[in-house]
């Protein structure tokens, strides 16, 4: 039996060797994906991973953002054929009839969007593990197990938020001011009006994300690390956790790059409306 220090030399030279052949294209890059909802602290997961140099995370490469889809073409991604669903209600109503009527759907060529887009930056961006994001209400149900669950390899990091009433007041502000990101602390909120119903929808629909990921994960019996907001935003929570998963080296604790959107709840007029609505619903608590 080696002794544990120099087991864990072993792992580190044999993980750096690797790692350096990914780089140099010996071996294949470490494909993983984040799934998450919205407002679970995503942005600033991928603040974070991207801080790694052997990691590059580009984010949700199906939003409907025109600016962005071009930027990715020019990468030498394939452009994809499918709607592209906003962050709005309103297309999260249609994307949920949709999933149920396959029949109806429009032409999608999601895998090979996907597939694209891995092997584009895979040649150009010189890191070995390289991830992307996406939400619920982006891909349907039979696309991610096609995707992600079959025979490519990918890990899978499952990233929510254990308070879903928080995340969904988050939600509503940020839909409102739009603004989902903030490099700065400083941050000028109006009051704003909730309305609860759509608070509620919002909420419920998030939980009912989380269950269907799980279940489908757990059905593969394919491995994943699970995270959730309050953990990554613990001063007590150690990203060799991540490492570890994505299988490359440990680097100085990072910090990071963005700013919480809602540090209190002031500006919403109607806050005691909705801890009374929210009452014994186990979804959260503000």
């Amino acid at each position: 039996m080696l002794p544990g220090r120099i087991k864990g030399h072993v792992r580190a030279t044999v993980r750096n060797t690797i790692t350096s052949g990914r780089r140099m294209g010996f071996f294949p890059t470490r494909r993983f994906a984040l799934i998450c909802h919205q407002r679970s602290g995503s942005n600033m997961l991928t603040s974070i991973l991207n801080q790694h140099p052997d990691v590059i995370m580009r984010g949700q490469i199906l939003k409907d953002d025109p600016d962005y889809q071009a930027q990715l073409q020019e990468m030498g991604m394939v452009p994809f054929t499918g709607k592209l669903f906003d962050d709005g209600i309103e297309a999260r109503r249609q994307f949920d009839r949709l999933q149920e009527q396959a029949g109806e759907r429009e032409d999608r060529n999601a895998r090979e969007t996907v597939e694209s887009f891995y092997h584009s930056q895979g040649f150009d961006s010189h890191r070995s593990v390289i991830g992307i994001k996406f939400h619920g209400g982006t891909l349907y149900r039979d696309e991610i197990e096609a995707i992600f669950l079959g025979t490519t390899p990918y890990d899978i990091i499952l990233l929510h938020r254990e308070n879903l009433l928080a995340a969904g007041i988050s939600w509503y502000q940020a839909r409102v001011l739009d603004q989902w990101v903030s490099k700065s602390e400083k941050i000028e909120k109006p009051t704003i009006e909730i309305d609860i119903p759509l608070l509620l929808e919002f909420v419920e629909r998030t939980r009912d994300d989380i269950a269907e990921w799980k279940g489908m994960l757990e059905k593969h019996r394919h491995p994943y690390l699970e995270l959730t907001y309050e953990q990554i935003t613990s001063p007590d929570f150690s990203y060799d956790t991540i490492w570890n998963h994505l299988d490359v080296r440990s680097i100085e604790q990072p910090k990071p790059k963005t700013y919480k959107l809602l540090k209190d709840y002031q500006h919403i007029s109607n806050i005691d409306a909705i801890r009374e609505a929210f009452a014994g619903r186990e979804l959260g608590a503000v």
